[in-house]
């Protein structure tokens, strides 16, 4: 477990922390790097969710 992910690793459950370091093992990435990209991902969906009633209202 590389030290940046271990300061994160206290607010995650053991088992998606051993989900995280398995999957981070099985594509040789850093653990930091795959919950840092979920995030991003995260960011990126909920932006969209709020911008979709918009984008809704605006079409009709």
């Amino acid at each position: 477990m590389t030290r940046e992910f271990a300061a994160a690793a206290e607010l995650v459950p053991p088992d998606l922390r051993e989900a995280i370091e398995a999957t981070a093992e099985e594509e040789h990435r850093a653990p930091a790097e795959l919950v840092r990209e979920a995030l991003e991902r995260y960011r990126e969906e909920r932006e969209w969710r709020k911008l979709l009633p918009f984008g809704q209202q605006r079409a009709k």
